[in-house]
């Protein structure tokens, strides 16, 4: 998969109408991915981009997949042009464009600059990415809205096929998005299906080399009501898996179900055997994580379906959820150990997520929306950020955007594909960085991103501004000998050179 370009024809968000960019990524002789990074300061309308590319395949994911189900067509929110290729459709140009009455539409192109629309709800979603994936490391969750909509929609469906009984297995949702309740599911996964090859970068940055023990517990029982959910038959299938992969159950059909799993060789091959692939695995847990909403107040159940910002996604207490992990722990070294999952730091569950999903969705035409990945890093792990993605998208055809504050980031990333994003009278503006920022030094992407022509913080360099027009040569002395080495400080020691000398 690649993105080609992007056009906005009006508001959306902070974002002003743009003519169409280029987006996209020339392949490497070494086949590794380049970044689509977005950088500038905080409210510079970064996220917003992310935004704008969930929607326009929100637009098509709603009418179409739910139009096979006799749904009513809903317009898009934005008149947006959005153009991409696909390796199953050998590489061919797809456009979205929502610029007619705001109704969605998507073309082939066929021949160059002759544009087919394609119309069967079917062949609609063919033309669609396997999966597109978002995160968000922040408290501004907007990147999530479009996907929890959806999410909600499949749950919804889940519930009626159940009390229809239908054996029908409903598709899975296209947008995944990674919430704090997924990252559990990504480790298990991972550490399920994958070798000591694939997994030595979690044990060479974070000490964790396995997993140890971990529970599911499936409590069907409503909250407030005498009611219980009702399985469908995709999940009674995925039970009976469970109970074949654990080392004890405890059964109460149709309302309690708990599985322990002590993971060793014989765990692993029996979720092999009956998951087959790491993402069925995963998808498996996330079909029954979509299950949770329903202990929720029926007026918190339903996502908005109006444009407007909304407050956080209501969350659940742990005994509230239909579906939970319990007594996750993971095998760690020096010293060799299990520890609970809990136990570990905000960074090291970020890293698990981040580069755990990039593990688990490994097909082609597959897009990752990433916003600010590398929050809770260290300043080791940003240099390696890009370098560790690289190695495990390499020799896939997938894309991936980036938003981002770090300069550690950008320096991995080629200049062409760097937006610099501004903030402008209250609008946004982005326009290409300019320089090429792959291997740049991090002073030179600050002062081209940020404005920041220091190479300290702006305590100590005000400080310095100050005593270099002073004459008290103590005064300076002190600051010198109280202070560390830097750029900075050497106009100071010439400074005081001069007022010594004369």
């Amino acid at each position: 998969m690649k993105l080609i370009s992007l056009c906005l024809k009006d508001d959306f968000n902070s974002l002003r109408p743009f003519e169409p960019i280029d987006i996209t990524h020339t392949d490497r002789e070494d086949g590794k991915i380049d970044p689509l990074c977005l950088i500038g300061t905080n409210g510079s309308g970064k996220s917003n981009l992310l935004e704008l590319i969930a929607e326009a395949f929100y637009c098509f994911e709603l009418n179409h997949r739910f139009e096979i189900d006799k749904r009513v067509k809903k317009k898009a929110s934005r008149q947006l042009e959005l153009i991409y290729s696909l390796t199953k459709h050998n590489g061919k140009r797809i456009k979205i464009n929502t610029y007619t009455n705001l109704i969605p539409k998507i073309y082939l192109e066929e021949n160059p600059d002759q544009w087919v629309e394609i119309i069967d709800s079917f062949d609609v979603l063919d033309y669609l990415p396997v999966k597109i994936i978002g995160y968000t490391s922040g408290m501004n969750e907007t990147l999530s809205f479009r996907f929890n909509q959806l999410d909600s929609l499949y749950s919804d469906d889940v519930l009626l096929n159940a009390k229809a009984k239908s054996e029908e297995i409903l598709p899975e949702n296209r947008l995944v998005f990674l919430d704090n309740e997924s990252n559990q599911a990504i480790v298990i996964s991972n550490f399920l299906f994958k070798n000591s090859d694939q997994l030595k970068i979690f044990k060479d940055l974070l000490r964790i080399t396995g997993l140890d023990t971990f529970k599911i517990i499936i409590d069907l029982k409503r909250k407030r009501s005498n009611e219980y959910v009702i399985l469908s038959r995709e999940h009674l299938d995925y039970i009976e898996k469970f109970k074949l992969c654990s080392v004890c159950y405890r059964d109460e059909p149709l309302k309690y179900y708990e599985f322990d799993f002590v993971v060793n060789p014989a765990t692993k091959a029996a979720f092999l055997e009956h998951f087959v692939t790491i993402d069925k695995l995963f998808m498996a847990f996330q079909k029954f994580k979509l299950l949770n909403p329903i202990n929720l107040d029926k007026p918190l159940r339903k996502v908005k379906s109006e444009d407007d910002l909304l407050d956080n996604k209501p969350t659940l207490a742990k005994s509230d959820k239909v579906f939970r992990f319990e007594e996750l722990n993971l095998l760690i070294t020096n010293p060799n150990k299990s520890i609970p999952y809990i136990g570990i730091s905000d960074g090291e569950h970020q890293f698990l997520q981040i580069v755990g999903s990039a593990m688990i969705f490994e097909q082609d035409d597959e897009l990752f929306l990433f916003d600010e990945p590398e929050t809770h890093f260290n300043p080791s792990w940003r240099t390696q950020f890009i370098q560790v993605l690289n190695a495990i998208l390499k020799g896939r055809d997938q894309d991936i955007v980036i938003t981002t504050h770090s300069p550690f980031i950008v320096s991995d990333c080629k200049g062409y594909r760097v937006y610099k994003f501004m903030r402008i009278e209250g609008n946004s503006y982005f326009e290409k960085i300019g320089i090429e920022t792959f291997g740049t030094s991090f002073d030179v992407i600050l002062k081209k991103a940020f404005n920041v022509d220091n190479n300290i913080s702006q305590e100590a360099n005000q400080e310095i501004i100050s005593l270099l027009t002073s004459s008290d040569t103590g005064k300076i002395q002190d600051f010198i000998d109280e202070s560390g080495p830097s750029f900075e400080k050497l106009a100071l020691l010439k400074h005081l050179k001069t007022l010594k000398s004369n």
